[in-house]
């Protein structure tokens, strides 16, 4: 052993078996460095201090493994306490760091096999977390540390995707840098198939397991907030989702916001490079015009830094008149979005407050030809504002969620280049914000050259679609070359609520095929 704490720690070949048994039963635990953990306290409790290393133990037989946090202990206020702190206090008197990495060592042993008696005693996950908090260690703050593996198996490390071919449950740990890169999901299949309903069951179990996440969600078709619906219901009770329908509420936030580190000139053209990919009116004049009116604004005046379309389409029509210009196509795509009344027009405190610390549904269907450029302002918004967050706070290798977006008919989103959702989900982990994407086919996660989606997103849902070729899944899928034809077929021989997760794929693909849970049935 070092004077450092290792990377790699030896536990024995009975400790590795029985502690990976519990992970089998019980999932929602989230990571095997929490199992390790929680036996060690057990033994803690049970035997107190080691003099000497257990006899049963053969050295031979012990087996490196990695320990994310093995030695940490969360507490309630997200500090970290290290098991040495646990072990000098239960010892009385301070310890070599040797001697303190040997009693973790000897402590995993022993635990193990406590551990796994009081699962094989526990029928679910509950009643494990209610036997584990009569075992705690007295003297010392465990029960933070179990109060914390219970939250965040339950915050997102452990999502109920469905049930396999023999009922059993198969679990998401989508919060877990442990077993996948990053919580972002594509969801993918035809019309019909039941990706939205499996989507909306995701997102009411990610709140009822952590009631301080919030969502930003964008309904392309309007089907998600059709009033009375199950699905409004679920937004706007459960997720407690502002429901933003145009020409009725306005989306609660004015569209242009400075509150990033860019100066005006930088500000100005990501706004007009954003604005004209969607208008093919706008030439290379108008895009000049419309850039040195938003600079103007941000500069010259006092407190300019947010102002809406109102402002934007008063200056710009000065900005003409000064200069004998006749209205064109660039003023009548803004007059047309000032009619609109999309966003708010006059900064206040509410409205220039940050978007993701609340809830936000947005029907978009009413704007027809202005969907994506409110859609894209609102998501370059959300895209600043996580950029400032600090890094998420992390208990091992989950990471807290602090937002999921969730993107319906994402295939409209994915073509534009320069996207702030590409953003958002290369930079999104370390800031606890999840992006979802439900699609139709593959080839829509393409995307244009440089933003290939395929690359940055870890988990991959197939219902039944339509592959065109295997090129198109080989990047999201973790299997062997020789295998893509067969998962292909499978995913294409797929009945109505069936899934294949891409990291949930055995020998036997038929025995990976899960009934996903559909949230209208939960409802």
């Amino acid at each position: 052993m070092t004077s450092r704490i290792p990377d790699r720690v030896k536990v024995s070949t009975r400790a590795y078996q029985e502690a990976h048994d519990v992970l089998r039963k019980f999932p929602e635990i989230g990571r095997i460095g929490l199992v390790y953990r929680i036996a060690a306290m057990l033994s803690l409790r049970r035997n107190g201090i080691l003099e000497d290393p257990p006899p049963e133990i053969d050295s031979d037989q012990d087996r490196p493994v990695r320990l994310p946090g093995v030695f940490e202990i969360s507490s309630s206020t997200t500090q970290m306490a290290l098991f040495p702190t646990v072990i000098q206090t239960l010892a009385k008197k301070r310890l070599p760091l040797d001697d303190v990495y040997e009693q973790v060592w000897y402590h995993i042993h022993l635990g193990s096999s406590l551990l796994w008696e009081l699962a094989n005693d526990a029928s679910n996950f509950e009643e494990l977390f209610g036997l584990l908090l009569e075992e705690i260690p007295t003297g010392i703050e465990a029960k933070d540390e179990l109060e914390s593996i219970h939250r965040f198996s339950e915050d997102g490390s452990g999502l109920c995707l469905g049930n396999n071919k023999e009922g059993k449950e198969v679990y998401w740990r989508l919060a877990d840098t442990e077993s996948v890169e990053n919580p972002h999901a594509c969801i993918i299949g035809l019309s019909g198939q039941g990706k939205t309903q499996f989507v909306l069951d995701l997102l009411y179990q990610l709140r009822s397991r952590n009631p301080d996440l919030t969502f930003t969600v964008l309904d392309y078709k309007g089907d998600l907030s059709e009033k009375g619906s199950k699905a409004h219901q679920l937004f706007e009770s459960h997720l407690g989702c502002n429901i933003v329908v145009p020409g009725v509420s306005r989306i609660p936030a004015v569209p242009f916001l400075r509150s990033s580190s860019l100066d005006p000139e930088q500000y100005a053209l990501t706004v007009t490079d954003l604005i004209s990919q969607f208008y093919s009116q706008l030439g290379t004049q108008q895009r000049l015009a419309l850039r040195e009116v938003l600079v103007e604004v941000m500069s010259n005046a006092e407190n300019m830094n947010a102002f809406g379309f109102d402002v934007l389409g008063d200056r710009l029509r000065e900005f003409y008149s000064a200069r004998g210009r006749k209205d064109d196509g660039l003023t009548e795509v803004i007059s047309r979005l000032q009619v609109l009344r999309i966003f708010e027009e006059v900064p206040s405190e509410q409205n220039t407050l940050p978007l993701l610390n609340g809830s936000l549904l947005v029907r978009l269907n009413e704007l027809a030809a202005d969907t994506m450029p409110a859609a894209f302002l609102l998501i370059s918004r959300l895209y600043d504002e996580m950029k400032r967050l600090p890094d998420a706070p992390r208990a091992g290798s989950i990471i807290e969620l602090r937002h999921v977006i969730f993107i319906d008919e994402a295939h409209h989103y994915l073509s534009h280049r320069s996207s702030p959702l590409a953003r958002i989900i290369r930079e999104g982990r370390s800031k606890g914000v999840a992006v979802f994407l439900a699609t139709q086919t593959v080839s829509d996660l393409a995307g244009p050259a440089g933003a290939d989606y395929r690359e940055f997103i870890s988990n991959s849902f197939f219902f039944k679609s339509n592959i065109r070729s295997n090129s198109d899944i080989r990047a999201m899928i973790p299997t062997a070359a020789q295998r893509i034809q067969e998962v292909t077929n499978a995913i294409s021989g797929l009945g109505v609520g069936e899934i294949l997760y891409s990291r949930n794929l055995g020998r036997d693909l038929k025995s990976s095929i899960l009934s996903a849970v559909q949230y209208y049935k939960r409802a």
